[in-house]
């Protein structure tokens, strides 16, 4: 005989696992999933980024070239995004990842070498034509082992790395890969355009290619002091984050729109009435000193306004101008 209670608990119980299990499931992707939100690739198809054993004292990734390498930037996947920073973006880029921790060899015959980064690695992409008058589209810090990062403005302070972030690849190699990811790494993303504020995962994943290592060339392989040899190597890369970054749009600048009002001859006139109306139809009126000139603080760059005069015995025509920074000679003169 089936007891129907048992088999309707039963089920009961059944379909609760089943909606915990799933809950569960959803809380682990939404904690440790990441989406892509820029990735950047060589534009010259030079190998311009190398390591450098100094002489088996210690090494550096830097690049070849000091003033940095030209690179096709792109963000992806944030919304709100103003046209000009839409699609792909010349860019600048630089890079900096001393060590003095020596390399490592694994596999058979020593088949894969890891060299680790155990300095502080700076990472930055400019826009090699300002945008809003800044040019810092992505700033990537990565904190040494036992080390964190610092508050920037609104950051909070950063827990420490408990890896170092390495340079990985198969003895003999042309490619090599660069990645990193939090908790493992303290990783800060910072950027004139982005807000990360609310992120609390971030990676990156850098693909080295065409690796030029040697004389003649063999690869990735030791050197002196058992630090990689010396290299020459094309690169790509991703970075992502979880929430995704927010599109931070810039505050304008408060300036000042200022002139004097005159009469035909140049003389100013007093007491006369002058309106500003900004963009949003918003006025303000101010009246001119004893010699004519008037002032306007505090206007809001980046707008078009409409400014006019008014006076008992004159009339103006009124002046439209767009503002992007103070306006010292705004004059009226009497028609």
């Amino acid at each position: 005989m089936i007891n129907i209670y048992f088999e309707k608990n039963k089920l009961n119980l059944l379909g609760f696992g089943m909606v915990l299990w799933f809950a569960l499931c959803a809380s682990v992707t939404s904690a440790s999933a990441q989406t892509t939100f820029a990735n950047f690739s060589g534009t010259t198809g030079a190998n311009d980024v190398s390591f450098a054993n100094n002489s088996g004292s210690d090494g550096n990734l830097v690049m070849t070239n000091a003033g940095g390498e030209l690179v096709d930037f792109k963000y992806l996947n944030v919304v709100g995004l103003p046209a000009a920073l839409v699609g792909t973006q010349a860019a600048t880029m630089t890079i900096s990842a001393p060590t003095n921790t020596v390399a490592t060899t694994s596999g058979t015959g020593g088949s894969n070498i890891d060299q680790p980064i155990s300095g502080l690695i700076t990472i930055t992409f400019t826009r090699n034509t300002p945008f809003n008058g800044t040019d810092l589209l992505l700033k990537v810090e990565i904190a040494p082992v036992t080390s964190g990062l610092p508050p920037l403005g609104p950051y909070p302070a950063y827990p420490a790395s408990t890896s170092t972030t390495d340079i990985t690849g198969s003895t003999g190699g042309t490619s090599a890969s660069f990645n990193g990811s939090t908790p493992t790494q303290s990783i800060r993303f910072s950027s004139d355009y982005l807000d990360f504020t609310q992120t609390n995962l971030r990676a990156l994943a850098f693909s080295f290619t065409s690796l030029v290592a040697g004389s003649p060339n063999t690869g990735l392989s030791l050197g002196s002091g058992n630090f990689l040899n010396s290299f020459n190597t094309y690169e790509s890369g991703n970075f992502s984050s979880n929430p995704l970054p927010r599109y931070n749009p810039p505050t304008a600048a408060a300036v000042n729109v200022s002139g004097r009002i005159l009469t035909a001859d140049g003389r100013g006139i007093a007491r006369t009435q002058v309106r500003l109306t900004d963009g949003s139809g918003a006025t303000r009126l101010v009246t001119s000193n004893s010699f004519g000139y008037y002032i306007f603080d505090a206007v809001q760059s980046g707008q078009t306004v409409v400014v006019s005069a008014s006076a008992k015995r004159y009339a103006f025509a009124a002046q439209v101008v767009t503002v992007s920074g103070d306006l010292t000679e705004l004059n009226f003169i009497a028609q």
